[in-house]
């Protein structure tokens, strides 16, 4: 694959979409994240996109990184990295080998239609991506398919994507179409954007394994969860975005209706407990008779429906008592 991208004009695409650096916090909890699905120690891990290596810097490991700007890589070698500065998107394996553990923050929503043709010609001369469908033109699915490359059959990652490669459509709903088939996909999260240094983008947490060996997918909000299998999400025309399946855990509120209308006939009798206290004020005051005739008016509206319904004239009966 061969295609010439200077730094300068990937600056300039990235001022106008979706390269944003993580701090400690959410690099923090990736780690969780990753630990909480691996089955072995963590000994050696990459970031494809690692920029200064503040995801990587939390890890307690041989760390390796690529990025594309050689500011960032000098940076990331000063925090004791294994970085090159390659295009990850273009380039071969730097490393010449696999991990079993990745993490990634990728650029968010670059576009580039001859770039996502060149990843997909590539990608499917190898035997995990042989029924690989064309890449979207939107870049989020190649960052995703390339990731996947670099992991071992029994690897594993955690990305942060951007939400709307999990819902879009065309190329990328059929991209998600054939990840879910794969049965690698282990979680998605959906996170508010309040971890990045230079901006509050929502994002989402996709969790791989692709040593998994079921097509069920966990979807997490705050602390509700959902587990859906493939059927529904084929249902659902594969959309992956978290609230389409973490309403199903969302119980509604159960109103008592008996408790309600008890709370609004007291809150009715005070009122009128009050106006009618106010009325006897201004009419002491002012020589006036509202009191007797907000009286009247009260007594128009019992009899009106008690000789209609004896029972609701007999559950008003503390109306009833105050207005005779």
């Amino acid at each position: 694959m061969t295609k010439n991208f200077s730094a300068k004009s990937y600056k300039e695409q990235l001022k106008k979409t979706g390269s944003f650096h993580t701090n400690k916090e959410l690099a923090l909890y990736i780690k969780q994240v990753l630990q909480s699905i691996a089955t072995s120690d963590i000994n050696e891990v990459i970031d494809t996109c690692c920029g200064a290596g503040n995801l990587l810097e939390v890890f307690e490991c041989a760390k390796y990184g690529i990025d594309i700007e050689l500011e960032y890589i000098h940076e990331a070698k000063c925090n004791n990295i294994n970085a090159i500065c390659a295009n990850f998107l273009t380039c071969n394996n730097p490393f010449n080998k696999v991990f079993d553990y990745l993490v990634a923050n990728y650029p968010f929503s670059l576009r580039d239609k001859d770039l996502a043709q060149n990843i997909h010609t590539h990608l499917t001369t190898l035997h995990y991506f042989n029924d690989l469908p064309n890449l979207a033109n939107i870049l989020d699915t190649s960052f995703i398919a390339k990731n996947l490359e670099y992991l071992s059959d029994c690897g594993k990652a955690a990305m942060i994507v951007f939400p709307g490669v999990l819902y879009r459509g065309n190329r990328e709903r059929d991209f998600r179409e054939w990840i879910v088939k794969k049965g690698c996909i282990v979680s998605i999260e959906a996170k508010e954007g309040r971890f990045f240094d230079d901006t509050s983008v929502n994002i989402a947490i996709m969790l791989i394994d692709k040593a998994k060996k079921d097509t069920n997918i966990t979807f997490i909000k705050d602390s509700k969860s959902y587990t859906a299998n493939i059927d529904e999400i084929a249902k659902n025309d594969f959309n992956l975005s978290v609230n389409s399946y973490i309403q199903h855990e969302v119980e509604k509120e159960r109103i008592n209706i008996y408790s309600l209308n008890h709370n609004v006939n007291s809150n009715l009798i005070k009122g009128i407990e009050k106006q009618l206290e106010l009325n006897k004020i201004i009419d002491s005051l002012e020589q006036t008779n509202y009191h007797d005739s907000l009286l009247n008016m009260l007594k128009a509206v019992i009899k009106k429906y008690s000789t209609k319904n004896k029972d609701m004239f007999k559950r008003e009966r503390s109306l009833f008592n105050l207005v005779f």
